[in-house]
């Protein structure tokens, strides 16, 4: 007999007896109130109850901006033909959305399938053949509209029309004009645009194809030399493509001219792939399975010299090479003209994009309720919650202030000429960078938003991320774009000083006035006015770039090149870029304003105010570099009763723009089909049908409808009901906490393999070199690649530790620690899951293009570890409830005047830590300083807390509402309490180590204490940290990259996930991709 598992059962039922001895002597008797069954939730449309207080034509005609009919028009042709999927759902409610059930094959045959019902309708009538500004925006326009509908749709018509096209419209000549152009119109020539390689994605100057002159034949010579010169990428070349635009280094006389463009025929009429042609597929990726991406290899491969586009420069028949642009640079940069259409189109196509997820979201959360207040008051609204209005209503203005600014950017592009090519490029690449980053924001906190519905393929947002999270690396990576705005900028700046002339354009004119002066003590009012918001962006701009140019110039003085100051000055660059941007859209937005009039322009008033505040919240630059001071923010900040924010968010859920757990719940075990698999009788069971991961796991719905259970199916361990029908409660918890458990450390594994793909990758990829004559550089090699990543490495194996005790927590659990596990299980959970969607996003974006190919699992990976942000628990439900419980022993131990005792609280107890001054390198990394700060800002966020919720009670508040009205405290206190633990678990750790592992263990120590910091505003919102030694925290943690980077490949060597587990790109990933593979 196990005398262990008799005693251990022995001990459950004393337990169990002794919690109900317990109820029975507090109740009245066995019996317990009458359950009011709620009824059943039904739909109501929230047109029916919102109040519209302005004009929603008149708002969407100013964020269209132009063509509406033209969009109208699309719209209903698209909804209409069965092509487009039309499924009725909800009633008499018809959608339309591409099936993403279809395999690759199926999706890129409906793509053709589309295009050519668009064509014959007269969709693409003049877009090729005609020319003007209306016809360009109409074009535009209709594209956004297809871009709505389906993400490869829009991007083979874009490669086609917008790249192809546009490239023989602009490089070529009438010869080109005349051959190529009527035929592309009519899609009888389909054309591509091969200009990427294995080697090369943005570093387009480094391209390895080769063009060779022979005067005999009249002919270009165009080769492959290697597999890493396979072109990569290309749209429509895997399948359908007939031509292609041919970007290669173009060799005369034994000379190169630099990167030059040809085109070239590669499949003939009946769709064969032409000789000296090899045609590959890219394969499945985690999106935009529509299109048809291929890899292309030349050998030898023939193009009549005519087909050289020689707008830019000519071969002429006896070799000689002519070209009116005598500046290789010069001459390059004409060659790049084409993509500035394609950053364009992203802008604007991700602008839209968030405004379906967001639309989607919003009617959802004004018609799906949770929880109630009280057991007499019906479920709440979403979009009644504080915190569901501070997560999406943030994004309404953000999404409507960029919708203005890339109507301005459409604008630029369509009456482009040479002398706008620089700033066309500028804001392009702004727009791009900023628009699309922002896109997966929203889409992410949309697809949170509406919890499991979100996971669901049938409502859009979930399958949107994977198919546009593409747009932050192609035509351009993001963060190169940033950094191209900021030394654009540099050189606006330097240019300016050396001939002592004012700034002129890019709307750097601010630059030649008086620094602004922010007022010492800022009113709600004066935070809502024009004034003070653009004043604010105006002195960040202003000096970021300062700062940039004087960094840049002291590394310059200190003997570093010019190429490499700049790369060293990156996270300036980062901000100055960030600054520009936003007072760019800022100012578009308050001219619309400014011209508006009567209810819209009510409405707009408040889309510019919430689109400054929270651009001046999320952004830490102006507490940073002091721009405002922190008395200064106090009516912005998030503690304060009358906050800015808080009541702009009211007020923007009153206009109308936007068209807890219940008692008496038990558990029972049924059995819904027989051994043959039939279901049981009375059951009804449905699939819930494709999701944006986990389709390994058939997920379904089940009706009941009288089914019978057995009485000793109630699962009754705390509640019964006896054969005489009595009902017998103690208490009725339902543990999620080994769910919790397992979804937090599986988070952090995944986080530990996306690392290792994405660290082994930056250690064998070149990008780009610093000078003519030296090598390309390895990605995690520049300061910026490495920032982006070794930070994360610090995180996720500070947080393996942590959740390695959370698995002993578990596994030694008892009723005594129930709430402990409780706790810990719900902040780790919610913390571990969201930053493994961080980890996983960036090292996405940090493999460029291959991180968006399935067989590389990062990309895929997001949309299978996506849910974990919401079910077992809603991430940002869990976190409250984890200030909550901070909060009952705060209380309690104040009633009882007694220390604090559990949860790490200790530190409560003791007198108040105090930062020095100054604080030096040596001093940033000691535990003192990390422990002390740490500890600090969890005491102060506590007693903030504590006071707020006790503020709102003495108002007549009840406790629940108080508690949802402090949301913001609760969710920086929720983090401050996970990371204080997790940084002691970690100095646990390291203090027991020895040799070169404490070495690295201390390192990445300070890696994780800095970078939270660096990272959470409440740092420097609540003055924890002075800016000087806010300064420091920042500088020191590029010096801790720098530290690491030796370490890298050892780090994630050392996370014991087997090679097999890993991806092709984490090892020679030039042999994966070559043709015998």
């Amino acid at each position: 007999m196990d005398l262990s598992a008799s005693s251990s059962a022995s001990e459950r039922v004393s337990r169990r007896a002794a919690i109900i001895i317990r109820h029975l002597r507090e109740a009245p008797g066995y019996g317990s109130p009458p359950i009011v069954l709620t009824p059943c939730i039904s739909y109501s449309p929230p047109e029916s109850s919102e109040k519209v207080s302005f004009d929603t034509r008149e708002l969407r005609l100013l964020l269209d901006g132009h063509d509406v009919e033209a969009r109208d028009w699309v719209f209903r042709l698209m909804e209409e033909s069965s092509l487009f999927c039309p499924r009725r759902r909800g009633g008499n409610q018809v959608f339309v959305a591409p099936d993403y059930n279809q395999s690759m094959e199926q999706q890129r045959e409906m793509t053709m399938r589309r295009i050519q019902f668009l064509l014959e309708r007269g969709v693409f009538d003049g877009w090729l053949t005609d020319s003007g500004v209306d016809l360009e925006m109409r074009k535009l326009a209709m594209q956004e509209c297809i871009g709505l509908y389906d993400h490869s749709l829009a991007i083979k018509l874009g490669v086609h029309f917008f790249l192809w096209g546009a490239a023989i419209q602009f490089f070529g000549t009438k010869r080109h004009h005349d051959k190529f152009l009527r035929e592309s119109e009519n899609y009888l020539i389909k054309g591509c645009f091969a200009m990427t390689e294995l080697g090369h994605g943005s570093n387009v100057r480094g391209i390895e194809t080769i063009a060779t002159f022979d005067k005999n034949t009249q002919e270009f010579f165009i080769n492959s030399p290697c597999e890493s010169a396979q072109k990569y990428w290309i749209g429509g070349a895997a399948k359908h493509a007939t031509h292609t635009i041919i970007f290669s280094q173009l060799h005369i006389n034994g000379t190169s001219q630099g990167v030059h463009a040809f085109i070239g025929q590669i499949r003939d009429a009946n769709g064969n792939i032409m000789s000296n042609v090899r045609i590959a597929d890219c394969g499945h990726k985690i999106g935009l399975n529509g299109v048809d991406n291929g890899r292309i290899w030349f050998d030898n491969f023939r193009v009549p010299r005519e087909n050289l586009l020689n707008s830019v420069a000519d071969v002429l028949p006896d070799g000689q090479y002519v070209s009116a642009i005598k500046d290789p640079d010069q001459r390059f940069a004409a060659f790049l003209a084409p993509l500035t259409s394609g950053r364009v189109i992203i802008a604007v196509n991700a602008v839209y994009i968030s405004k379906m997820a967001l639309a989607i979201a919003v009617r959802y959360g004004l018609t799906r309720r949770a929880f109630s207040l009280s057991s007499n008051e019906p479920e709440v609204l979403l979009l009644d919650y504080p915190s569901h209005q501070r997560r999406l209503l943030p994004l309404i203005a953000k999404t409507c202030a960029m919708s203005i600014a890339a109507n301005n950017l459409k604008k630029i592009y369509v009456k482009r000429s040479p002398d706008t090519s620089k700033i066309l490029h500028i804001y392009s690449s702004a727009y791009k960078a900023t628009f699309t980053w922002q896109n997966m924001k929203t889409l992410q906190e949309c697809r949170e938003a509406c919890g499991g519905q979100g996971l669901k393929t049938e409502n859009r947002i979930g399958i949107l991320k994977g198919e546009f999270d593409v747009q932050s690396t192609f035509e351009g990576d993001n963060n190169v774009l940033m950094q191209q705005v900021s030394k654009a900028l540099l050189s606006e700046y330097i240019s300016a000083q050396k001939k002592k002339q004012p700034f002129k354009g890019l709307g750097l004119e601010h630059m030649n006035s008086p620094c602004p002066v922010i007022p010492a003590n800022l009113t709600s009012s004066s935070l809502r006015s024009i004034e003070f918001q653009n004043d604010v962006f105006c002195l960040r701009e202003r000096d970021l770039l300062n700062r940039y140019a004087s960094e840049v110039y002291q590394y310059q003085q200190q003997g570093k090149s010019r190429e490499t100051a700049v790369l060293l000055s990156y996270q300036l660059a980062e901000d100055l870029a960030r600054a520009f941007t936003e007072r760019t859209i800022l100012q578009l937005l308050i001219e619309k304003v400014k011209s508006a009039t009567g209810p819209l322009k009510d409405v707009l008033e408040l889309l510019r105010s919430m689109y400054a505040l929270i651009c001046i919240e999320e952004d830490a630059s102006f507490l940073r570099y002091g721009y405002v001071a922190l008395r200064q923010l106090l009516p912005l900040t998030k503690t304060h009763k009358n906050s800015s924010l808080i009541v702009l968010v009211n007020q923007l859920r009153s206009t109308g723009l936007l068209v807890l757990l219940s008692q008496g719940v038990h558990a029972f075990i049924g059995q819904i089909r027989d051994a043959n698999g039939n279901i049981m009788p009375n059951v009804r069971i449905a699939d819930c049908g494709h999701k944006i991961g986990l389709n390994g796991v058939d997920n379904g719905r089940i009706w009941f409808d009288n089914f019978r259970v057995p009485r000793e199916n109630l699962l009754n361990s705390v509640a019964d009901v006896l054969p005489d029908g009595q009902y017998i409660f103690a208490a009725f918890l339902a543990p999620l906490t080994s769910g919790r458990v397992n979804i937090a450390v599986h988070a952090v594994y995944i986080s530990k393999m996306a690392l290792a793909i994405a660290l082994r990758y930056g250690l064998t990829r070149r990008a780009f070199s610093l000078s003519s004559n030296e090598p390309e550089v390895l990605l995690l090699d520049y300061p910026s690649h490495q920032r982006r990543l070794l930070p994360l490495i610090a995180k996720t194996c500070a947080m393996s530790i942590a959740a390695n005790n959370l698995k002993k927590i578990c596994v030694k659990r008892s009723p005594d620690t129930s709430k402990i596990l409780h706790i810990y299980s719900s902040a780790y959970k919610a913390t571990f899951s969201w930053q493994n969607m961080k980890t996983l996003q960036e090292c996405r974006e940090a493999c460029g293009g291959q991180g968006f190919k399935t067989e590389n699992r990062i990309g895929i990976l997001k949309g299978e570890f996506d849910v974990q942000s919401t079910f077992e628990g809603d991430n940002n439900v869990l976190m409250q409830q984890v200030s909550k419980a901070l909060l009952s022993e705060y209380i309690s131990a104040q009633k009882k005047k007694q220390p604090f005792k559990g949860l790490g609280l200790e530190h409560m107890n003791s007198p108040c830590p105090v930062i020095p001054a100054n604080l030096t390198s040596s001093a940033l990394r000691s535990i003192e300083f990390q422990n002390d700060v740490f500890c600090l800002r969890e005491r102060d966020l506590l007693n903030r807390y504590a006071s707020e919720v006790y503020q709102y009670q003495q108002q007549g508040k009840s406790r629940e509402t108080a508690v949802l009205l402090s949301y913001q405290l609760a969710e920086d206190l929720a983090r401050a309490f996970t990371e204080r633990t997790i940084l002691q678990l970690l100095i646990e750790k390291v203090k027991s180590a020895t040799g070169p592992l404490k070495d690295v263990l201390e390192l990445l120590r300070s890696m994780y204490a800095l970078i939270c910091i660096e990272e959470d505003a409440s740092f420097l919102r609540y003055g924890y940290l002075s800016l000087s030694n806010a300064a420091a925290v920042r500088k020191e943690v590029m010096k801790l990259c720098g530290n690491v980077r030796p370490h890298a490949l050892a780090l994630v060597n050392s996370f014991g996930i087997p090679d097999s587990f890993l991806s092709p790109i984490a090892f020679d990933w030039i042999e994966a991709n070559s043709w015998t593979s």
